[in-house]
């Protein structure tokens, strides 16, 4: 693909195309959201005209990560504007960031992503303002996009890197994409200038053949094991090299066509419940829709409305440029929508679930819930973890992930400092804990797989056998939506080696009120009860969001104070199935029945 790289398209290449700029001149007086996104994006141009640039700054002192996606926003929001207006005073604002970051002393390459993201923002400056920039300019960007970003990442792709910064390459993570797509969007911003087009061609295809890694994690039906945070972030620099590269060099490399491309959109609007938020696995830094213009992209890619109608409808009014150079009005009014199924199953994806009652009502019922791998970037201790909402209310909650910096939190091996923190532990999610001792109290290794997904017209359900995270013969817990996919049912059954102690948890921020066999969940909207229909003598009891007294209390974790913690503790478990019902008031619980007895069609 790229031993005859040839003549690059003209510019601009980098993530748009003339005809998208000519779509955007047109909409921006003829379209409600696209002239409510350009007024947005004016009053952002505006003031920073007088902001000073962007200064050299590890805060944390490990990542230049906020300033490289200041400056990616600020260049990008500038030349959008100067592309729209003819207003130089734009270019000028541009340059000043550019060549304030140019001189830095380097782009923090230790933390490559700093240094992709950089090279990105230098890669839509000299494109996207190509025709402004005097021949000084142009070296001055040229130079820094070499220096700081393409000759560094070369080594790697060479096979030949002695500082370790490259390891990216081998990651099948959102690290691979985002690094491998900021160094792709370098070099192809610098085809057709004077520069060592040998360099250009190792990034280029070191970095196609690395992406592959990343692309075969979205198999087979879209997903994306890192949770939602996450996929906006991998998704973002996927399409930034898609597009980048089939306005460039023709030629998406073969990935658009890779099993689960087709699925993106529909995995981030499955994983989303009636109540606005994502079912937040891993570590997810976001509590309401998730906001990506690659859905844009995407949406017009694949023929898909809906992906657009999501993205819409995350940000609003507030769409930033990206949103306003891929966005095409005529996607969303020509289209009808398509029936969508009620229910998904992502195995690729952490074996994701999700179930609900019906879309389009912000009352309906939700259920997300997963087996995976405790080992998956990002992850948790929270194999047969789930969410649950029901009349416009997160009822049972996953908890934020902590900050990235204290101490051991990447470490994930059987003696990782990542057990150590409540959210990232079992008994910080909504899920089993069974014999604590202070040790991890699911196995950092172990696997859990859904072992049956059944899908009724009023009824539907997955069983996730956890046997491989627990110290036992066999756990195997059942989550169904039933009575009309209204009311969740959670079943576990536990065969144990010796007599044991086995604790059930579901975080909420709803108020709680336990009396034995029944609770009692309210916010100020809505109510849910909560019952325990076996084992007959178990009761609830309501806990704070903090650690057992036998696990680890590091004094780095900030503990949540407006979270509650509804529990079940079954004390000498050696063959127990334990069933736990929510639903609104007056519904009434079913009787318990064993797994093996689930199904859709009673």
């Amino acid at each position: 693909m790229f031993d005859d790289i040839g003549e690059p398209a003209a510019r601009p290449r980098i993530l748009i195309t003339q005809a998208d700029l000519d779509r955007a001149c047109s909409i921006v007086t003829d379209d409600e959201q696209a002239a409510a996104w350009y007024a947005n994006l004016q009053r952002h141009g505006k003031a920073l005209l007088s902001t000073p640039p962007k200064t050299y700054d590890i805060p944390d002192g490990r990542r230049l990560l906020s300033t490289s996606r200041a400056v990616l926003d600020r260049v990008r929001t500038l030349a959008t504007l100067w592309l729209l207006t003819d207003e130089h005073q734009y270019v000028d604002r541009a340059y000043e960031e550019l060549a304030t970051a140019a001189a830095f002393p380097d782009w923090n390459p230790s933390h490559f992503l700093d240094t992709a993201e950089m090279t990105a923002a230098f890669a839509i400056g000299l494109d996207w303002l190509a025709e402004a920039w005097t021949d000084e300019q142009r070296d001055v960007i040229t130079t820094a996009i070499i220096d700081h970003g393409l000759s560094v990442a070369a080594p790697g792709y060479r096979g030949d890197d002695p500082t370790g910064h490259t390891w990216f390459i081998r990651a099948e993570h959102n690290w691979n994409t985002v690094c491998n797509g900021g160094m792709t969007m370098g070099a192809l911003a610098l085809l057709g200038e004077d520069v060592d087009q040998n360099l250009l061609e190792t990034i280029l295809v070191g970095a196609h053949q690395s992406l592959e890694r990343a692309v075969a994690e979205i198999a087979p039906n879209g997903g994306w094991a890192e949770g939602p945070g996450y996929f906006s972030y991998n998704t973002r620099y996927l399409t930034y090299y898609l597009s980048s590269m089939q306005h460039t060099l023709g030629t998406d490399g073969g990935y658009l066509a890779y099993p689960g491309m087709d699925g993106l959109g529909t995995f981030i609007t499955d994983v989303t419940g009636p109540s606005g938020r994502p079912y937040d696995f891993c570590d997810s830094h976001t509590s309401g829709l998730i906001d990506s213009s690659a859905l844009l992209w995407l949406a017009r890619t694949f023929d898909k409305p809906a992906w657009a109608a999501y993205q819409l409808q995350s940000v609003g009014d507030d769409g930033d440029a990206q949103d306003l150079l891929w966005y095409d009005p005529t996607l969303i009014t020509g289209s009808e929508e398509q029936a969508k199924p009620r229910a998904g199953y992502y195995p690729g994806a952490e074996e994701t679930i999700t179930i609900r009652e019906c879309w389009n009502d912000p009352d309906a019922a939700f259920l997300g819930c997963k087996g995976g791998d405790n080992q998956v970037n990002h992850g948790d201790l929270d194999l047969g973890s789930f969410v649950f909402d029901r009349f416009g209310t997160r009822w049972a909650i996953e908890l934020p992930p902590n900050n990235y910096n204290v101490p051991g939190y990447w470490g994930m091996g059987v003696d990782g400092g990542r057990w150590r923190y409540y959210r990232k532990r079992a008994e910080g999610h909504n899920t089993l804990v069974i014999d604590p001792d202070g040790t991890p109290d699911q196995h950092p290794f172990a696997t859990a797989a859904v072992e049956r997904f059944e899908r009724g017209p009023d009824e539907a359900f997955a069983i996730i056998d956890l046997s491989a995270a627990y110290q036992a013969a066999s756990v195997r817990r059942g989550l169904a939506l039933t009575k009309g996919r209204t009311q969740l049912v959670i079943t576990d059954e536990l065969v144990t080696r010796k007599p044991t102690s086995v604790r059930w948890f579901m975080h909420t921020r709803a108020a709680v009120d336990a009396d034995g066999a029944t609770a009692n969940l309210t916010t100020d909207d809505a109510s849910l009860v909560a019952t325990i229909v076996e084992p007959a003598d178990a009761t609830f009891t309501v806990m704070d969001a903090r650690p057992l007294p036998s696990s680890p209390a590091p004094e780095e974790e900030e503990l949540l104070s407006d979270v509650r913690k509804l529990a079940v503790e079954l004390p000498e478990v050696t063959d127990e199935r334990l069933t736990v019902h929510l639903g609104a008031p007056g519904e009434s619980a079913p009787t318990g029945r064993p797994l093996q007895a689930w199904c859709t069609h009673r």
